[in-house]
């Protein structure tokens, strides 16, 4: 068994100590930063996360993005960063450069930014000349031009959710037309068209795997799905995606289906829509997948995308879910 009592019990407590902790923000965002403690393996620290919110608050202007973000990326920044107020004021910084090349002002923008920051400045990254001023700007240039090819061929179903991918795809020096070629390959296969198709197909592009391979490898995934008695919906796809992406594919799809059918009995989960718990699943199994990646030499692994890619792609994807999730509905009190 992959989601054992103990995990259980241990995410239960988290997201009970982070609900008390927090009356303001929706539930559903709650739940999402349980599961992030849960991955770090970490407590969030209340109190001082508190106070780190003020800190955000202190360092933006009225009616900065952040504001509307401080609990998500407050949280976020406290549970994977060792000086949480020195990488926020950077990530905050990179805003100007993003809106200054034509990104508009929008819920999706700091996490926008915070993706940038973890791409270019993650304490593991040994390539210093991406932390340069110089690559900064081309990089977000080029994640521009990706998003306005991606608004020419998909004008109803692009907007600010496709900014951090747009961003991922630019940075690993992939093409729109490769995107296209996957996109059309996917429903080809059965896949229906539309937002969702989209995501996923702009996370399997991270890949230097052949289209048809990616392809493929999803719908593969899908059965499994289904032989499983496990009902995949569209909503789910870029989940899938991010699962397609690494070795071991089948295995760790069979513990995402686990882990969300356990949630849905898990106290202070099973109220959420099986759509989220799936993609609280995925960030539960992806977190034991790029642990067993760190550990593995180059010559032992034939992954081709960097762990900081997928966790970005994975946290980019989660909270357009969530956003998804919580449009018209009453925030929590």
């Amino acid at each position: 068994m992959y989601y054992t009592d103990k995990k259980r019990d241990e995410l239960v407590e988290l997201a009970t100590a982070i609900e008390k902790g927090f009356t303001g923000p929706h539930q559903y965002y709650k739940r999402f930063i349980a599961v992030n403690a849960f991955k770090y393996k970490k407590q969030l620290d209340i109190p001082k996360t508190k106070e780190f919110m003020m800190f955000m608050k202190d360092n933006t202007k009225i009616f900065s993005p952040f504001r509307a973000n401080t609990f998500v990326l407050g949280s976020l920044l406290q549970l994977g960063y060792k000086k949480p107020e020195r990488t926020f004021l950077r990530i905050r910084d990179h805003l100007d450069l993003l809106k200054a090349n034509g990104f508009k002002k929008s819920q999706y923008l700091p996490i926008m930014s915070y993706t940038l920051d973890a791409l270019l400045f993650d304490d593991k990254i040994q390539d210093m000349a991406i932390q340069t001023e110089s690559y900064r700007v081309s990089v977000v240039k080029k994640a521009k031009e990706v998003y306005d090819q991606m608004k020419i061929k998909h004008p109803w179903i692009t907007g600010g959710d496709d900014y951090p991918l747009a961003l991922l795809i630019a940075h690993g020096g992939k093409s729109i037309d490769r995107v296209e070629a996957i996109y059309s390959g996917l429903h080809d296969k059965g896949l229906k068209k539309g937002n969702q198709l989209q995501s996923l197909s702009n996370i399997l592009s991270l890949s230097n795997d052949e289209e048809y391979v990616l392809i493929d490898r999803v719908i593969e995934l899908i059965e499994r799905c289904h032989k499983n008695g496990f009902k995949v919906n569209s909503i789910m796809y870029p989940g899938i995606g991010l699962i397609a992406l690494v070795e071991n594919d089948q295995k760790n799809m069979s513990n995402v289906i686990e882990v969300t059918r356990e949630l849905k009995k898990t106290k202070k989960f099973k109220w959420l829509e099986k759509n989220l718990l799936f993609m609280f699943a995925v960030t539960i199994v992806a977190e034991d997948i790029k642990q067993e990646l760190s550990i593995k030499t180059i010559h032992e692994t034939t992954l081709n995308i960097t762990i900081e890619q997928i966790v970005m792609a994975q946290t980019a994807v989660m909270l357009a879910a969530i956003t998804a999730s919580t449009a018209g509905a009453t925030t929590a009190t």
